[in-house]
């Protein structure tokens, strides 16, 4: 995954790569190290003072095809700088941008007015800036902030907007800035209690179509359920995504991860996921919704090198029609005595 941390000079992009590579261990790259370390090298003949237009103009075509090489090779990097221009989709092929994310810090006008000698206060806070670094009036800063805003609006780029206080969250950057009311998106850890509707629901389909195993379900109290997905998210061992309708989950899918690692240099080996999940409430069946989850569930698959994917589905259970549509066959049948 690449994750890019956009926004204006003194938006606290810096500091949040650094959160996350502690977190996440995602290494990051600063676009500010990369400009500095060509004009020192008397590799460009840009100043520190050149214009944004200009910088930008030289640095991204190099951290446009940094990114590519780190996607081939399958590997995370954060990139944060001033200088990733917001129409970057333009610049990668479809293969290329569903494996990017992108997240634009905008400070609203309030928070400026409000706040602005802690801007300035907390520029030194990761790295040291020049005394020149920033020059812009409070109302100029406002009026660049709301400029970004456009911009991502215009281009889709994903937004968290600090009013009050400066609140960003680690899942909130993974997960794409401000909550969508509707459609597909990736949950969050924090957010799996969202789940519980779609999960008793479950419970009570597996009850009615279970040939065998009327009754049983839940196998385990929902809220382990709900831990398990919680941990899982946080260890990066599987993914959640969501429909929503009006800002409520009606339906999700959830995938995991494994990898069988080599003895003697514990280097992964075979990789294989399993669909653990496909949950859509029966009110928004036949919309699409099924079919939608598992389009990115094998999507990721794909993209993660995983060509080995399984599925249990209970016998009775009609959803299987829909697994065989993508290719899984049934290979196996398991017999059990007692719960």
């Amino acid at each position: 995954m690449i994750l890019l941390i956009m926004g204006t000079t003194h938006t606290g992009k810096t500091l949040l790569a650094q959160r996350l590579l502690e977190r996440y261990h995602f290494p990051y790259l600063s676009i500010d190290h990369l400009k500095m370390g060509l004009i020192r090298s008397h590799n460009s003949a840009l100043t520190p003072e050149s214009s944004d237009e200009a910088l930008t103009a030289e640095l991204w075509p190099i951290v446009r095809e940094m990114i590519k090489t780190n996607i081939e090779n399958h590997q995370n990097l954060i990139v944060e700088g001033c200088y990733i221009p917001f129409s970057w989709r333009d610049d990668f092929e479809e293969e290329y941008r569903r494996e990017i994310r992108d997240f634009c810090i905008i400070f609203s006008r309030k928070y400026i007015e409000k706040h602005f000698s802690d801007i300035l206060a907390f520029e030194n806070v990761v790295e040291n800036r020049m005394p020149s670094d920033f020059s812009q009036t409070a109302e100029e800063y406002a009026e660049e902030n709301r400029r970004n805003l456009e911009y991502c609006r215009k281009c889709g780029v994903n937004y968290h907007m600090i009013e009050d206080t400066y609140d960003i969250s680690l899942e909130q950057v993974l997960c794409g800035g401000e909550k969508k009311k509707d459609g597909l998106r990736l949950l969050c850890a924090s957010e799996t209690e969202g789940l519980l509707p779609c999960l008793r629901e479950l419970a009570d389909y597996h009850n009615q179509v279970s040939i065998h195993f009327s009754g049983w379900y839940p196998r385990e109290p929902f809220e382990q359920s709900l831990e398990k997905m919680e941990r899982a998210l946080k260890e990066g061992t599987s993914q959640i995504a969501v429909v929503e309708e009006k800002g409520t989950v009606v339906g999700f899918c959830k995938i995991d991860f494994h990898e069988k690692r080599s003895a003697p240099t514990g280097m992964p080996v075979q990789k294989t996921g399993t669909l653990a999940y496909l949950v859509v409430c029966s009110a928004y069946r036949k919309r699409g919704y099924g079919r939608m989850l598992m389009d990115w569930a094998m999507q990721v698959f794909q993209r993660k090198g995983i060509t080995g994917v399984e599925v249990k589905v209970l016998e009775g259970n009609p959803a299987i029609h829909l697994y065989e549509k993508y290719g899984f066959q049934t290979i196996d049948c398991f017999l059990k005595n007692g719960k």
